[in-house]
């Protein structure tokens, strides 16, 4: 109901300007070396994120920003980081399947292309997960927050 009410680009922009937003303090909270573990850990933290991560995802797909930036605040290992998200958008994911086949977004052509992209799949969770190994906990949690303000920033541009 809300994505025949609002316009697409005006969605996009929106979440992208929140995103960079929250990437950009969760990397001033970092530099300046504060603690923040008290917030993030707070229900009304892990609700929010609950449910900003899940309308996010079903109207932008933008959801990863979300949880990393709250696993990120969290100060989530990099292993828990990846089996968290791996095991949270699996269940999204699931979730979503009813109401994105009702909105007809799912054709033979669709199934196609995703069997023929299962090994680029597998070779970048295999890649991902060597490059996480190579690298420090402090290093991959800047690499994620990048990664964040790099995918708010297309949806600002977009």
């Amino acid at each position: 109901m809300f994505l025949s009410l609002v316009d697409d680009a005006v969605l996009r922009h929106g979440i992208g300007v929140m995103l960079f937003v929250l990437g950009l303090l969760q990397l001033v909270i970092q530099r300046a070396e504060r603690e923040i573990e008290t917030h993030a850990s707070s229900r009304w933290a892990s609700l929010s994120t609950g449910l900003a991560a899940g309308f996010t995802t079903m109207t932008a797909n933008a959801a990863g920003a979300v949880m990393t930036l709250y696993l990120v605040a969290r100060g989530v290992d990099k292993r828990r980081f990846l089996g968290t998200n791996a095991v949270f958008f699996l269940g999204v994911n699931l979730c979503k399947l009813p109401f994105s086949a009702g909105l007809g977004l799912f054709s033979g052509a669709t199934l196609v292309r995703s069997l023929a992209l299962a090994p680029a799949v597998l070779l970048g969770t295999w890649v991902g997960l060597r490059t996480a190994q190579r690298l420090s906990q402090a290093h991959f949690d800047r690499a994620v927050l990048v990664a964040t303000l790099v995918s708010a920033a297309v949806l600002i541009v977009a």
